[in-house]
């Protein structure tokens, strides 16, 4: 939807494309075309044989940039949260002519430093995900990452996730993708030329330290980081407003190179 330079989203695992409603508009009315993409076994995708690796997932969005792009000199911005940060910034290492910049949202790019807690934390979130209580477990786990504020239409969007993932096989890919390594993310991370955008909450609860953890990713890209103070891992959907202005800001500036 909309007109001008088009820019991709990407929502994060388990989620759907509904992930980006309150964040599409706003860039829609800052002069943007918003396509938003199912990430492969996500939303109405078909399920994989087998759950893809983290590689796999950026060279499909690779793949689909190039469908995209139409004239080759006009590359794409590409938005990523969560896994769908991991899944561009693949696919920014593997076609770097496609993208015309980055945003990464709450990024897992790299595999947090192991402990017994987090041991502990992956046993039983690889427990909980297994059998029919997978998908309500799953939801409920994603309704705690706002910290600050529950975004509205959350009770009607997390129904419509837990319907998806009761969806044979969609629940055993969100499982697979959620527990899996991100090493392959951070090998290719010096390799990526375009420009990027580190947004990350200062609460989310997936990092133990959120605000090291963007800086860290942005060093490594040569990027910028935009804090949204006090949100968790969705801060597009928890503080709208101010992360859509922090994002357009950062597509018009690198608006020459699409």
């Amino acid at each position: 939807m909309g007109e001008g330079p088009t820019v991709v989203c990407l929502p994060g695992v388990g989620d759907l494309r509904s992930e980006y409603d309150a964040l599409s508009p706003r860039l829609v009315e800052a002069g943007y075309t918003v396509v938003v993409a199912d990430l492969p076994g996500h939303g109405d995708s078909p399920v994989p044989d087998e759950p893809p690796s983290r590689a796999a997932l950026g060279a499909s969005v690779a793949n689909l940039l190039d469908d995209l792009r139409g004239d080759p000199a006009h590359p794409v911005h590409v938005i990523g949260c969560s896994l769908g940060a991991s899944a561009a910034a693949v696919a920014a290492a593997l076609a770097p002519e496609r993208i015309a910049s980055l945003t990464l949202i709450g990024p897992f790019l790299r595999d947090q430093p192991p402990s017994l807690v987090s041991w502990l934390q992956r046993r039983t979130l690889s427990l909980a995900l297994r059998g029919p209580w997978g998908p309500p477990v799953w939801t409920a786990f994603r309704a705690s990452l706002f910290p600050s504020s529950k975004p509205p239409g959350l009770t009607d969007q997390q129904r419509r996730i837990r319907e998806n993932l009761r969806e044979p096989g969609r629940m055993s890919v969100v499982r697979s993708m959620a527990l899996s390594s991100c090493a392959e993310v951070e090998s290719v991370l010096g390799s990526i030329s375009a420009p990027t955008l580190v947004v990350m909450g200062t609460a989310d609860p997936d990092f133990p330290d959120p605000t090291a953890e963007a800086r860290w990713a942005a060093e490594e890209m040569g990027g910028s980081v935009h804090l949204v103070d006090g949100a968790g891992h969705y801060p597009h959907l928890e503080v709208p407003e101010a992360t859509a202005t922090a994002i357009s800001t950062f597509l018009r500036d690198h608006a020459a190179t699409s």
